[in-house]
């Protein structure tokens, strides 16, 4: 499994460029939103192998993407180091669930111009992860960063 500092600095990263462009390419524009805002608050009604892939389109909306998880049991090299690695630190073996899950993606993005060298950008992210058509869990990803321009 990556280290999850790495993983939010790469999305962090993703997200800032590909707002930066979006607000480079809109010109003149003081705020630009892409997406729709993840309601996490329905989360927190959803039940792990319980809840339908009906009730939780009803819960939080349409996913504005699909893909899917296939963990194999034999990861790329980095990937088995990492958790072979901190398995051992705490004693246990590394599990490895090669079953196929679906996945829901919702996001949300929002770049709001301060003044001539400052921008406000947001970005939300939440992944719902399904087994066999129930809900199997999710990834919940936040970060509002400020971007300033060199004068």
């Amino acid at each position: 499994m990556p280290d999850r500092t790495k993983v939010r600095k790469r999305l962090t990263t993703f997200g800032m460029t590909l707002i930066s462009v979006l607000v480079l390419l809109t010109g003149c524009a003081s705020q630009l939103k892409w997406g729709s805002l993840p309601k996490i608050d329905g989360l927190k009604s959803l039940r792990v192998g319980v809840s339908t892939v009906s009730e939780i389109r009803e819960t939080l909306g349409e996913p504005r993407g699909y893909g899917g998880l296939h963990h194999t049991a034999d990861p790329t090299p980095w990937i088995r180091s990492y958790t072979e690695a901190s398995a051992d630190r705490i004693g246990l073996k590394a599990p490895v669930d090669p079953t196929y899950r679906k996945i829901w993606f919702y996001e949300y993005a929002e770049a709001t111009e301060l003044n001539l060298y400052e921008y406000r950008i947001g970005l939300n992210f939440l992944l719902i992860f399904f087994l066999d058509d129930r809900y199997d869990g999710h990834l919940w990803f936040s970060a509002t960063n400020l971007l300033e321009a060199k004068r």
